[in-house]
């Protein structure tokens, strides 16, 4: 689908999930094909249900945090955002959008003969 749409500066897909893959090929089967393609893999995590503890929680992010980096997450400027828990979805969601959406900060050398004529005459 990213294929048939125009000329786009970043081509992103967005993965949100609670756990590793369950179903279909590893992340590190499909990795060389997205990268082939010029893609970039973000990830969004959440956390455990809070009934489990937060110790349990916290160490559960921490193991799917490494896995999305070990084997999801691809490509420049590539990340992780966390939810603990499916009451924080939302606001990681926004957190994540914002920062997919950032414009990058460029900025252009002048040429000189504009540059000379924002100097002051010599007296």
């Amino acid at each position: 689908m990213l294929a048939q749409q125009g000329e786009c500066r970043k081509h992103t897909l967005d993965l949100s999930g609670d756990g590793k893959h369950n179903l279909g090929p590893h992340p590190r089967d499909v990795q060389a094909n997205l990268i082939a393609q010029g893609l970039t893999v973000n990830g969004l995590l959440i956390g455990t249900d809070p009934r489990f503890g937060q110790n349990r929680r916290y160490g559960q992010i921490g193991e799917l945090s490494a896995y999305y980096r070990a084997w999801v997450i691809l490509g420049p400027g590539a990340f992780v955002e966390v939810a603990l828990g499916f009451e924080e979805y939302e606001q990681a969601m926004v957190r994540k959008l914002r920062r997919e959406l950032e414009a990058p900060a460029m900025s252009a050398i002048r040429p000189a003969h504009r540059l000379a004529l924002r100097r002051p005459a010599p007296q």
